[in-house]
């Protein structure tokens, strides 16, 4: 549709786009969603993202968690933002094999620990948890 606007004389030919910058082998994404029990429920939560020391052992490197949501429900989540979700779209870069604990905590409860570890160099992983 813009090649038939630039060629009717519409819109300015766009100069050449630049390449996507490459991606970092030194990094990984994350995000964490929440899902609670108690829909009902207007209690923060609080995702904690902590880089533990550099002395700690970083263990396998996560590269993946599978979700068993089907097709339709995946490509329906991938184009909207969502509430319960940090980020609520994109994701958060982590430094691949270096430590990390992944946590949320409820304002009256007890961190859940999602991970604890490091991620492989470019993971992508979605975390999901119901609190």
């Amino acid at each position: 549709m813009n090649r038939l606007f630039q060629a009717l004389g519409l819109r300015a030919v766009a100069s050449e786009v630049p390449a996507p910058a490459p991606r970092n082998d030194g990094e990984a994404w994350i995000s964490v969603s929440v899902n609670r029990q108690d829909r009902n429920s207007r209690e923060a939560v609080h995702v904690l993202v902590e880089q533990l020391p550099a002395g700690e052992p970083a263990g396998s490197g996560l590269a993946a968690v599978i979700d068993t949501k089907s097709r339709r429900r995946l490509a329906w989540d991938a184009f909207r933002t969502r509430s319960n979700r940090y980020p609520p779209s994109g994701g958060h870069v982590v430094r691949s094999n270096q430590p990390y604990v992944i946590s949320v905590k409820a304002e009256k409860g007890d961190p859940v620990v999602l991970h604890r570890g490091s991620f492989a160099p470019r993971a992508v992983v979605d975390f999901v948890v119901t609190i």
